[in-house]
């Protein structure tokens, strides 16, 4: 039996006062654009105790996010930031960076394991090396981005940053707005199985992609089962908001780079990439595999579908979104008209790239 002592990220004005540690049993879509990630992590923070997993939290996460190229993005761009070289100015720059370079149909991710929870002046900051990062410096640097935005926080109170208006990031909190989240002896408790989760135990429908809700459902369950019979100040519940326009079933893992066999060699198990003219949207591509399944990844969602071939007619219904394609196939490229349930119509055009 192994026991290891975890230390909670409290918060700034609380973390001298407050005890560090507790003992307990360790348990152990469509391919979009690019993925942009900003990955920090810091045990060393100034003026606050020392922290053991949350540099190496960091590294992991952008390790796992490496995998993803050529599975759910084309590329992926990774700045990993920690301890000593995690000050605002580096991961401010770093941020600012990520935004300037993402486009439409690009995902960002900012990734922060550290100390945190209410700042000075009332809101929720993080405590990197050299000074807190305000949530509002974070929220500033995505403003104004097209790419989907996720910001995923392992630290305490970030249940702080949690909100579902229009235009406002994916979050994944570690814990609520007013509990201590848990450090480890390898990788933080939520890191831990949001980690596990993303490289395939949260594939809950077995569909070989991991969503928005089965990747913060598994880690939220499995941090409950690490911390059933504690009391209650020893309590850690992981939380997430989407704005209403994000559909929960986003994938923001895939598992597998391929698709299998099938029986039209010159269709299924591609990549399709391309436009639409549908305002608001633009980026599109299409993946279609086998047993007829259809993965689409545009400017703003992830949706799964199916579709069918009749000689060189494709159709690709996705219902979740309400959404038909019809195209013609001629030679890589599948272009043709797009309707939904509303009676709208507007073109497509994608060229297979893989």
């Amino acid at each position: 039996m192994l026991l290891v002592r975890l230390h909670r990220r409290f918060r700034p004005q609380l973390a001298a006062a407050l005890a560090l540690t507790i003992a307990f049993l360790l348990t152990q879509g469509a391919q979009a654009g690019d993925l942009y990630m900003v990955s920090v992590g810091v045990t060393n923070a100034k003026g606050h105790p020392a922290l053991t997993a949350t540099a190496k939290d960091a590294r992991d996460m952008a390790s796992w996010a490496a995998t993803q190229k050529g599975k759910l993005f084309q590329n992926v761009h990774i700045t990993t930031l920690t301890d000593n070289n995690a000050t605002r100015k580096n991961v401010i720059n770093a941020l600012n960076a990520m935004k300037n370079k993402a486009r439409a149909g690009d995902y960002m991710i900012f990734y922060d394991s550290s100390h945190g929870g209410k700042g000075a002046g009332g809101q929720y900051v993080m405590c990197i090396y050299d000074g807190d990062l305000l949530w509002s410096e974070v929220l500033a640097a995505y403003q104004g981005s097209a790419a989907t935005k996720i910001v995923i926080l392992d630290t305490c109170e970030s249940g702080m940053a949690i909100s579902s208006e229009t235009g406002y990031p994916i979050v994944f909190a570690s814990s609520s707005a007013v509990q201590s989240s848990f450090d480890g002896k390898t990788n933080s408790l939520y890191t831990q199985h949001l980690l596990d989760g993303l490289k395939g135990k949260a594939d809950s429908d077995k569909n070989g992609y991991v969503s928005l809700v089965e990747a913060t459902s598994y880690a939220g369950e499995m941090v409950r089962k690490a911390l059933k019979g504690n009391s209650p100040k020893d309590q850690q519940t992981s939380t997430w908001s989407r704005p209403t326009e994000i559909n929960m079933h986003m994938a923001i893992a895939k598992l597998t780079s391929g698709t299998g066999g099938g029986t039209s060699s010159s269709t299924v198990g591609h990549l399709y990439n391309g436009t639409e003219n549908l305002k608001g949207y633009g980026k599109l591509s299409f993946t279609l595999e086998t047993g007829g399944k259809a993965i689409m990844h545009d400017a703003k969602s992830t949706a799964h579908g199916t579709w069918h071939r009749n000689g060189s007619l494709v159709t690709i219904t996705f219902t979740e979104v309400g959404a038909t394609y019809r195209g013609t196939l001629n030679g890589s490229e599948l272009s043709g008209t797009a309707t939904n349930t509303n009676g709208k119509q507007w073109t497509f055009r994608v060229t297979k790239t893989s």
